[in-house]
């Protein structure tokens, strides 16, 4: 792959593509996002995450949400055959560094509250929980602290 949007030791990921009809499961998750912000609808980007030119997994994030000048991961989806390589770990860091360079405030994860897998990845890649959105059925996490 010739171009990438950011970049973390072998994994890489697309420019983000608009998401205009974003039609899997994780639907509903956007919807009890939008309830619990009172927001308007969110602009979902789609990353595919790369490893020497194979997809290996997708990457959903969401700007401005939950404040202006805010990124937060909507989903992350390794696939199966590809899993256990900390590629979405590496994925995250990956994110990260991008948006540091290009000054975003916050980074955020926001997951359901039965999600316990969801939550130990989170945990283990560095997020924090946030008690700043108390929400019945969602966790938000923080990466690096809020400032």
């Amino acid at each position: 792959m010739s171009g990438f949007w950011a970049r973390y030791d072998e994994v890489s990921l697309s420019q983000g593509e608009l998401v205009k009809n974003f039609s899997d499961s994780s639907t509903d998750i956007s919807k009890k996002i939008i309830d619990s912000l009172g927001s308007l609808e969110p602009e979902i980007y789609r990353h595919e995450i790369r490893v020497q030119s194979k997809n290996v997994g997708e990457l959903f994030l969401m700007k401005n949400i939950p404040h202006e000048n805010d990124v937060t991961i909507h989903s992350l989806i390794v696939n199966n055959i590809d899993r256990g390589h900390a590629y979405g770990t590496k994925a995250l860091l990956a994110v990260e560094r991008k948006l540091a360079r290009v000054k975003i405030n916050n980074f955020w994860a926001v997951i359901p509250l039965i999600n316990g897998r969801g939550m130990y990845f989170l945990l283990r890649a560095g997020f924090t929980p946030s008690h700043n959105y108390d929400h019945v059925e969602l966790n938000w996490f923080i990466r690096g602290g809020q400032k």
